[in-house]
């Protein structure tokens, strides 16, 4: 029910009046009609005035609510609201979503109006006074209604650890009542606030990709998801300079190595001349940088998926060949377009022959490197069933890694464990969630959120 109900489109409606909507279909899902006049649904829901006597107004216009008068005695409601046969026969039949106790939890806005003992102090005072005393507490860094309702929405579209990738920008507004402007406002501020990991903005390459959504990271383990039970581990690993460039496993894995050799190719003609290796350059030598870290997300997703389904596999055989990159390469050619070369660049090979094995390749290695450094860490209890990379700025390379993952019964390890150099040695220390360590210290680098240009 609650997924249908975000995503339904109610045009011309207001984010704030389709918050008011989701909260009140909660409400009437319990009763048949929510009795009360506004200063009830106000501090019911933890909004104003004015939000809750607007919101009802505009769904009355639209038909989405209808309002009966009743003849009530003194202190008795005198009308209350039901939901319109329309939207109700349009709400039967939706089952359950992945995260629906993440949503109903991310809608309460009136949870955290003040602590626990500032709101037992308050139990005496009248209805009006004590509304007036949870809104004057305000609490920096909470979330407001309209992007409460934009994470319940993308929760709808997020997978066992988040990430939202097959929700466009076009349903994301429909179903929020927000402008392009304003959506993307709205997603930086929650990637301050830490409730989205990452944002990758979609692309569309005339060359080489089909159109592509974004992607975002939704932080699962955030308090105001999770209400402090950590529902992924998270591993995160920076590497000390010097193991950056030659002994750190993931060199050589990122899609910036490709970069470079483009560049690398125009000051040196020769370089890796009459190859395969050569060919993919000259055709991805012509996409933009930008595109370079979309694909570099294709290819973590590909490398997390090998390790997920195929975990002994990620091995080399004895005569060096690649366990399951053929069924990388399906993967990647499902994003991809029929690629055809550059104008002026001819060759009698097939060219998605040549740049999909390149990147498959760069997959499998990242998938080894992976799980060479998982080894290595020696987390006692740790068993996954499935595994996600959290997108880095590709200008940066691996400098950092953060890994989520999804712990495979109650008994496996599950918390935060952050490796990074301290002076001239390692230091590696658990913690039993990633919402205990302080901004500020080492320990958070690599974990903060970011947008992915």
């Amino acid at each position: 029910m609650l997924s249908v109900a975000l995503s339904l489109r109610l045009d011309g409606l207001a984010p704030e009046a389709k918050y008011f909507f989701i909260r009140f279909v909660q409400t009437s899902y319990a009763m048949s009609s929510v009795p009360g006049g506004v200063k009830d649904m106000a501090l019911r829901f933890g909004i104003s005035d004015r939000i809750v006597s607007t919101s009802l107004n505009a769904l009355e216009a639209c038909g989405t609510l209808k309002r009966i008068d009743l003849s009530a005695g003194p202190g008795k409601p005198a009308r209350q609201y039901q939901l319109s046969e329309s939207i109700k026969t349009k709400l039967k039949g939706a089952g359950a979503v992945f995260h629906e106790k993440a949503i109903i939890r991310v809608l309460q806005h009136e949870k955290n109006k003040g602590s626990s003992s500032t709101l037992s102090q308050m139990k005496g005072l009248d209805d009006p006074t004590r509304l007036a005393a949870l809104r004057s507490r305000k609490q920096t860094g909470r979330l407001s209604i309209v992007n409460r309702l934009l994470v319940a929405v993308l929760l709808c579209g997020a997978d066992k650890f988040g990430v939202v990738s097959k929700l466009g920008s076009a349903s994301i507004r429909n179903a929020t009542g927000l402008s392009q402007a304003r959506l993307i406002q709205r997603i930086a501020r929650l990637v301050s606030l830490g409730v989205l990991r990452a944002y990758v903005p979609g692309h569309t390459s005339s060359i080489l990709l089909k159109k592509t959504k974004s992607i975002y990271f939704i932080n699962l383990n955030h308090p105001e998801l999770s209400n402090g039970v950590d529902v992924t581990a998270v591993v995160a690993i920076k590497p000390p300079f010097a193991m950056r460039d030659a002994d750190f496993p993931l060199t050589g894995v990122h899609l910036r190595s490709i970069w470079l050799d483009i560049e690398q190719k125009a000051k040196y003609p020769k370089f890796c001349e009459y190859s395969s290796y050569e060919q993919a350059l000259i055709f991805l030598k012509n996409m933009p940088r930008t595109l370079f870290g979309f694909l570099q997300g294709i290819l973590e997703q590909s490398a997390a998926f090998l390790l997920s389904k195929h975990w002994r596999d990620v091995v080399r055989d004895a005569s060096g060949e690649q366990r399951h990159i053929e069924e990388l390469c399906r993967r990647f050619e499902v994003e991809f377009r029929v690629l055809a070369y550059p104008a002026g660049e001819r060759s009698d090979n097939n060219l998605s022959d040549i740049v999909i094995p390149v990147l498959a390749d760069m997959a499998f290695e990242l998938a080894i490197s992976l799980k060479k450094l998982l080894t290595d860490l020696s987390i006692p209890g740790l068993q996954f069933e499935d595994m996600a990379i959290v997108p880095q700025p590709f200008e940066l390379g691996y400098e950092s890694v953060v890994l989520l993952l999804q712990p495979r019964s109650d008994a496996s390890w599950r918390g935060c464990l952050v490796s990074y150099p301290f002076k001239d040695h390692i230091v590696t220390r658990t913690y039993t969630s990633e919402m205990v360590i302080a901004p500020g210290t080492p320990d958070i680098n690599g974990l903060l959120p970011q947008v992915i240009p």
